[in-house]
């Protein structure tokens, strides 16, 4: 079904397009809009911590193209969204300084303004801070194993 909505949308933007060049009176895809039934969507519990090593040993093990690996490696390495990842070039990474600068066009707007926007709720209102996440009493930034509690 999902194919078929997709279908369904491509061929109403089709006829919408044509409409507004005066060379259809109407889209016979809109009568299908809500008709075709929604796929639920299904979500996966995250990967457990403790079958990390494993899940990257099979991965690199696996028979597979070796961009298809090193595109899941990067997802979960640096927490980019698949288009960020797939668009990838060459001439963004700097290896000397060791970064990857992502184009803003790569980036899906609305996730850049609420990451943004969440970093900016945290700003202080008062000076600037040298940490983003700075320690309470300290001037420095926490510390690695800061806030975890030994169970």
């Amino acid at each position: 079904m999902e194919t078929a909505e997709k279908i369904r949308q491509w061929i109403g933007s089709v006829f919408n397009h044509a409409a507004l060049l005066e060379l259809t009176d109407g889209n016979p895809a809109a009568l299908l809009v809500g008709y075709l039934p929604k796929r639920q969507a299904v979500h996966m519990p995250a990967l457990p911590r403790e079958e990390l090593t494993e899940f990257f040993r099979r991965l690199i093990l696996a028979d597979t193209h070796q961009q298809n690996r090193l595109c899941v490696m990067l997802i979960m390495l640096c927490f980019a969204r698949n288009a960020e990842i797939r668009g990838g070039r060459w001439q963004e990474i700097d290896f000397d300084k060791k970064t990857w600068t992502i184009p803003a066009e790569r980036i899906l707007s609305r996730w850049q303004t609420g990451r943004l926007n969440y970093c900016k709720s945290y700003r202080p209102s008062h000076g600037i801070a040298r940490f983003c996440s700075p320690a309470h009493r300290h001037r420095r930034p926490y510390q690695r194993n800061h806030g975890r509690q030994n169970h």
